[in-house]
């Protein structure tokens, strides 16, 4: 969700006048946006962590609310059968992603009171914040069951080009903010970024 909002941010910088920006750089895989002006670089970070340990200004950003969630093609339960427990994903083909260092999280889920970790495998394993469409169509195109947040399998739900699996597990966390340090004077490119955030927020 953070590289789509910073990549419709730099579509507005390079479609309409926004003062005081002179060149728009998108956002990075890490989830961290810049912005330059005048050859001065001002940053921000959108954070998941608890707010009350984030010292600095902390707008949020999009739903105060999200699941990460699992699914499977069609054609894929229909060969392999639709899990009933979490550890049911250990006997099936999962597509993973890993963070830079290599390490693979696990899949997580949460049901009443009881919390459940499972550390699947499968044929393909993507780096975290770079190629999650292709392991989005690689579950599309029926070759495994694929595990990340609602906002990017929901259209693809909502088609049925995919099908949920285990919802009454997934689990629930706190949107994310944008934090950064405030200051008075804050650099144009990161003041035209807040209130291209606080607009959308209002408007919706």
């Amino acid at each position: 969700m953070i590289n789509s909002l910073a990549a419709r941010f730099s579509r507005k910088c390079a479609t309409e006048d926004v003062p005081g920006i002179s060149r728009m750089l998108g956002a990075r895989c890490n989830n961290h946006a810049r912005a330059t002006h005048r050859g001065e670089a001002s940053s921000c970070a959108a954070t998941r962590v608890r707010v009350a340990d984030c010292k600095g200004e902390k707008p949020p950003i999009g739903p105060r609310f999200q699941r990460f969630a699992t699914a499977a093609s069609p054609a894929y339960l229909a060969a392999r059968g639709r899990p009933e427990h979490p550890r049911d994903l250990l006997n099936h083909a999962c597509l993973r992603g890993k963070f830079p260092s290599g390490n693979l999280p696990p899949w997580e889920y949460e049901r009443k009171g009881e919390t459940v970790r499972v550390d699947p495998s499968g044929p393909l394993i993507v780096r975290i914040g770079g190629a999650f469409d292709l392991t989005v169509q690689a579950a599309i195109d029926g070759l495994g069951v694929v595990h990340l947040f609602e906002d990017w399998l929901r259209p693809h739900l909502d088609s049925g080009a995919l099908e949920p699996i285990l919802e009454p597990w997934w689990q629930r966390f706190t949107g994310p903010y944008l934090y950064y340090h405030g200051h008075r004077y804050l650099p144009s490119p990161l003041r035209a970024f807040i209130d291209f955030i606080n607009a959308g927020r209002d408007a919706s």
